[in-house]
């Protein structure tokens, strides 16, 4: 069945829906919305107008499901909506809360240039495939704790008004957040990123935390922002001796080459870890950690 909804109205009560039947589809068109409902066609929904609440936990779409331009009214529930394919929400508009949490998207989960007016939960969803959240703009919190994303990821000048939370989240491959606004505190801590990251000309207006976050592939950050005099290292936070500025890896951008004395450190025997903190330009402070092994 092919579900096409293409500038209709939708609301709570009632489903004003045009139907082409070409398979069958398990619709719930009751007050419960499209609460565990089963879409075995293309279910399009493409500049759809929600009035109410749009209700779709526990849905199930076996093939692309697009939503690009829809308008949310109220809160979007897609709280462990299993999406078999694409899912595409370019450009819609999220009026009240969204909420992501525990959803699985075996295919790309396109959300380039959505806007997110209220809080955005995407706490333990999973992204089989591409997440693009490119210019999406986050009015609220937003949450994506413990999310795990196994293919690219892309949130290159997304803009968070709120908390951004990625705390323990999963990068399997490549995680852009260059040109990403962050006005409020960011949160990466005990993240893991498994291909190359990249924050280039991110900016930080607030606290930023990866205390504890492993990465390991290449790792890409905007030295040029960082006040090198502020830099301490170690559980003694010591003070660096010497700071440089310079390419080091043949990147074409520039990296902050620091010096610092391995006893003023106060590493031991059996220290896993190594804190660093700093402060931007800006006048925000960071702090981060790095997996080292003592030899003697």
């Amino acid at each position: 069945m092919l579900l096409a909804v293409r500038r209709q109205r939708l609301s709570e009560h009632t489903h004003e829906l045009e139907l082409r039947k070409h398979a069958h589809t398990e619709v719930d068109a009751t007050e419960r919305g499209f609460r565990h409902a089963s879409f075995h066609g293309v279910a399009d929904f493409t500049e759809a107008t929600f009035s109410g609440g749009a209700w779709f936990r526990d849905a199930t779409f076996h093939v692309n499901a697009e939503f690009r331009g829809a308008a949310f009214s109220l809160e979007a529930d897609f709280r462990r909506a299993t999406f078999q394919e694409n899912a595409g929400f370019r450009d819609a508009v999220i009026s009240a809360k969204a909420d992501f949490d525990r959803a699985i998207f075996s295919g790309g989960g396109w959300f380039g240039e959505a806007t997110f007016c209220g809080n955005a939960w995407f706490r333990k969803t999973r992204f089989r495939d591409v997440a693009w959240f490119g210019k999406a703009h986050f009015g609220a919190d937003a949450r994506f704790r413990t999310a795990a994303f196994a293919g690219d990821t892309a949130l290159r000048a997304a803009t968070f008004d709120g908390i951004a939370e990625f705390s323990r989240a999963s990068f399997a491959a490549e995680a852009v957040f260059d040109d990403a606004t962050f006005a409020a505190s960011a949160w990466f801590g005990e993240g893991n990123f498994a291909g190359r990251t990249s924050f280039h000309t991110a900016t930080f207006a607030d606290a930023a935390w990866f205390g504890d976050t492993i990465f390991l592939g290449d790792a890409g950050f905007d030295a040029t922002r960082i006040q090198s005099e502020s830099v301490r290292v170690g559980r003694t936070t010591a003070k660096i001796t010497k700071a440089q500025r310079e390419d080091v890896n043949g990147d074409s951008r520039v990296d902050l080459l620091i010096h610092v004395s391995t006893q003023a450190i106060g590493l031991r025997a059996g220290d896993a870890v190594l804190p660093v903190a700093a402060t931007l330009r800006s006048g925000v402070p960071f702090v981060g950690t790095d997996r080292v092994r003592v030899l003697k």
